[in-house]
């Protein structure tokens, strides 16, 4: 399910062209954590995904979605 996110999540980065360093000072994870989610499956942590939807504009039913699919 992880994959999954991080999937979605980059796809959302990519399309509104978001830079790393932008969402790294808006959701205050570190730069590098963020390069570890996003390029290397780091596990990312309930807290991690709501500041990182926050910043993105991600609606909780979008994430629900995606669980619904994963089923």
């Amino acid at each position: 399910m992880n994959a999954k996110l991080i999937h979605y999540l980059k796809e959302i980065i990519n399309q509104r062209g978001i830079k790393y360093t932008f969402i790294s000072e808006k959701t205050g994870i570190d730069y590098q954590r963020l390069m570890r989610l996003f390029n290397q499956n780091a596990i990312i942590s309930g807290s991690e995904l709501i500041c990182l939807c926050k910043v993105l504009g991600v609606k909780q039913s979008e994430l629900m979605d995606l669980l619904d699919s994963a089923a």
